[in-house]
């Protein structure tokens, strides 16, 4: 027979869970922005995943377009850049707002560009573009 009580089992075990979920979530509070990047992450996949692009959520990629919009578009002789390329160094970035930042803090420390047909994100060292944000939605 076991020298514990069932009860005294019971709780270890639930101790042990707790444990473990707070060992693998890294001890703190994990932030729904931070699930979603760690769900981007692990899904398995080989080479679909870049990691310089910046995961936003259809909530999230909706309020930039919104605010953005109010910014003037930049003239552009050049194509437009797709997604994980570089913005030419003759563009113009601009300073992403900061009631963006406050209410997104993944864009923290990013710029954009507004061009005719879309907005994009672009990470200013690098000038790569990270996200990319279509101007124009399609009605449902």
């Amino acid at each position: 027979m076991w020298p514990f009580s069932r009860d005294a089992v019971a709780a270890a075990g639930i101790v042990a869970c707790f444990v473990m979920v707070v060992a693998i979530q890294g001890g703190g509070y994990v932030s729904r922005e931070e699930t979603d990047d760690r769900l981007y992450e692990t899904t398995g996949s080989i080479g679909s995943i870049n990691p310089g692009v910046l995961h936003l959520s259809e909530q999230q990629s909706e309020r930039i377009h919104q605010v953005l919009m109010q910014f003037p578009d930049v003239a552009s002789s050049t194509p437009a850049p797709n997604l994980a390329e570089n913005v030419s160094g003759r563009q113009r970035l601009q300073d992403m707002p900061s009631n963006l930042t406050d209410e997104i803090p993944r864009l923290h420390g990013h710029k954009f560009l507004k061009l005719s047909d879309r907005i994009l994100v672009v990470e200013p060292t690098t000038r790569e573009v990270v996200a990319m944000i279509p101007r124009y939605h399609l009605l449902p």
